[in-house]
């Protein structure tokens, strides 16, 4: 018998969405599932919806519970799951109809701790996404060092970085849980998963389907709670100094600035009375502009984007406002 699958569903006020995610799990090619429907006290009608999926199929269960946020939903599915493997799939999002089996066929084939698919930005559900198949997939195996450098290419940040598309050891989740409260949640774990890993296998393939909400929490305009990504790296430097990961620690170091750089000037355009917070910023920004500049790790875009910063923040601005409208870049 194939192994037990654990998938983790956090569950809040998205009853417009909700069945679209729930009929592209039950519907798995892959069957030997364990769902579980975190309701993380939801107000509108997800806890009804969630209690009669539990009764019409006997692999849902369905935990009720106070509001604690993404992360502590997460864990809660953490604390119950059995499946050898696990994965985290959002409420308003939805997967392919082989997900799972393609996901599980990379991680056992190649022996690996994490599987990782591509996915596809969408704004509504269509079934032929469940459908879909890609002829022209390519495959990947990286180390999880060089997973961790994965998150610092351009190209490959998302898909690196989010919870979401991936199949795990659920063994990794014995020593990693998510930080409770905490906004960039992902900023703060995936980095840990990838460095007690021994191999991470990614595919080129779309199974995965981020539906862009305006009002979620991630799109909402620019808040004080956009910083915890500030502190999330803080903390990575710490990670990788204790373990006398020097080029991990360099990389990191030239993000944390150029995150600086970002919120200084959110700040300063989206927030009201932030003088205190744009001091802050600025003088961290200080701390690390001559280390990080003569980095090798500074490609020489980010040692231009600095100097400009450091040379007129408002300039700097401007450069990211075109550069976001051109290239969709930040």
């Amino acid at each position: 018998m194939n192994d037990l699958i654990t998938i983790v569903v956090p569950i809040y006020n998205v009853e417009k969405y909700i069945n679209d995610c729930i009929q592209s799990i039950i519907n798995q090619t892959y069957k030997n599932l364990q769902i579980i429907l975190v309701d993380d006290g939801s107000k509108d009608n997800c806890p009804k919806i969630c209690d009669k999926y539990k009764q019409k199929d006997s692999r849902i269960e369905v935990i009720h519970k106070k509001n604690g946020g993404l992360s502590d939903a997460r864990n809660a599915g953490i604390e119950k799951a059995n499946g050898k493997f696990i994965c985290f799939i959002d409420s308003d999002d939805f997967i392919n109809y082989e997900y799972v089996e393609k996901l599980y066929n990379l991680i056992t084939k190649n022996n690996a701790d994490i599987s990782i698919s591509n996915f596809k930005r969408v704004q509504d559900f269509k079934k032929e996404y469940l459908k879909e198949k890609e002829e022209n997939k390519t495959e990947q195996i990286y180390t999880g060092k060089q997973m961790i450098e994965n998150i610092y290419n351009k190209k490959l940040y998302v898909q690196s970085t989010v919870t979401w598309n991936k199949m795990y050891k659920t063994e990794l989740y014995k020593t990693t849980n998510f930080p409770y409260g905490k906004l960039h949640e992902d900023e703060y774990t995936t980095y840990k998963l990838y460095y007690n890993c021994k191999k991470v296998v990614m595919s080129s393939e779309i199974l995965y389907y981020y539906r862009y909400v305006p009002n979620s929490i991630m799109n909402k305009k620019f808040n004080k709670k956009r910083l915890d990504g500030i502190a999330a790296l803080e903390e990575r430097l710490k990670f990788f100094q204790e373990k006398e990961e020097k080029k991990l620690y360099n990389l990191t170091l030239v993000r944390y600035l150029t995150v600086l750089m970002i919120h200084y000037t959110n700040c300063k355009m989206f927030l009201e009375n932030s003088e205190e917070i744009q001091k802050e910023l600025k003088n961290k920004y200080k701390k690390c502009y001559k280390k990080v500049i003569k980095l090798p790790e500074c490609s020489k875009q980010d040692k231009l984007k600095i100097i400009l910063f450091r040379v007129s923040p408002k300039l700097y601005y401007k450069m990211r406002k075109y550069s976001k409208k051109v290239n969709g870049d930040i």
